[in-house]
């Protein structure tokens, strides 16, 4: 008995030498550390009151939150570096990070802030505390170095945030996905609702956003299914329809297949209109002012059915439809009811 009461002290005392020796910096034998809190107030906190209100950490030092006070403690300049690191470092450097060495207080303070982002490069990576390893999982924010990202990956992991670091990107990664934000680096360009690839002919959409409601397009061409994300816009403003001006398609094939019966709205400024361009979608109201007439199909209007107002440069779009010639010449057809 008194053998397994030892064992039992013995891995007691074990184990809190592993908890301290993570929440409880070596370099701080008094086991408290310097805050400094908005209200000028600056005082020495405990550890353990320091726990729970850490909140993570910026670029300067580690963050904390006790109810409506916001305090800051100075980051040391591996911690800094490491910071640096994690948000904006590249995928080598991410690679080579160890911070063994770093205080377990400021590492906790890093993963606090970090440890919701997947670093995707050929997989995905998470950073652990100490260091980054392959990892899936949720993440709030994926950063995309290299690679294809598996199908349906944005969606599985219901990341919010997606940053380009190098990485490609297509309009079916997004499609489905909850992401919100998208901040790229060149050639990707994000305008508006969209995302776009400087190209030396000039800008190509790639993808329109997953929460566009109101999307306003501004592109040279255009790849299939780029609209496929947009799932619920409501109004949206296109250059042409299709893949360029000279290379008309119908709405649906911009959208990957058929159009979201959210979409009621449609301005269209240039390129061509085809035969049935319309045909199947829910669309109350397409506006076609400033297309050539010439360019513009007589066939154009063909299965458009829910259609109630039309606004075109040419006649004989439209039968049973009450007409008028607007100031800008254009023909504005309402259906009767």
């Amino acid at each position: 008995m008194v053998k397994k009461l030892l064992i039992l002290l013995f891995a007691c005392a074990a184990a809190g030498v592993v908890l301290f020796s993570f929440y409880a910096p070596s370099r701080a034998p008094s086991l408290e550390i310097s805050v400094a809190w908005e209200d000028g107030s600056f005082g020495a906190e405990s550890y353990a009151d320091a726990l729970a209100s850490l909140g993570g950490g910026d670029e300067e030092g580690l963050l904390f939150f006790e109810g409506d006070r916001r305090g800051k403690a100075a980051g040391s300049q591996n911690y800094r570096a490491a910071y640096r690191v994690l948000g904006q470092g590249s995928f080598a450097e991410l690679a080579s990070l160890d911070l063994l060495s770093l205080d377990p207080f400021s590492r906790l303070a890093l993963l606090r802030t970090f440890g919701e982002t997947a670093y995707f490069a050929d997989r995905a990576y998470r950073f652990t505390g100490e260091r980054i390893e392959a990892r899936e999982g949720k993440a709030e924010t994926v950063k995309h170095f290299f690679g294809n990202f598996p199908a349906g990956y944005l969606a599985s992991c219901n990341a919010t945030r997606l940053v380009l670091a190098g990485g490609e990107l297509t309009a079916s990664d997004l499609a489905g996905s909850n992401v919100q934000t998208v901040v790229a680096q060149p050639p990707y360009r994000v305008r508006g609702e969209a995302l776009y690839l400087d190209t030396v002919s000039g800008s190509r959409l790639i993808a329109g956003m997953p929460h566009a409601q109101d999307l306003q397009a501004d592109m040279v061409y255009a790849d299939m299914g780029a609209l496929a994300p947009c799932m619920e816009v409501v109004s949206l403003t296109l250059p042409f329809v299709g893949r360029g001006e000279a290379f008309p398609e119908s709405l649906a094939w911009m959208f990957g297949g058929s159009v979201p019966p959210s979409l009621t709205r449609l301005r269209v400024t240039g390129g061509k209109i085809a035969a049935g361009a319309f045909s199947g979608t829910s669309l109350q109201e397409i506006n076609l002012c400033g297309v050539d007439p010439a360019s513009v199909d007589g066939e154009a209007m063909y299965g458009a059915d829910e259609l109630r107002v039309l606004v075109a440069p040419r006649e004989g779009l439209l039968e049973g439809y009450q007409t008028r010639v607007l100031p800008c010449g254009c023909i504005e057809y309402r259906r009767n009811g």
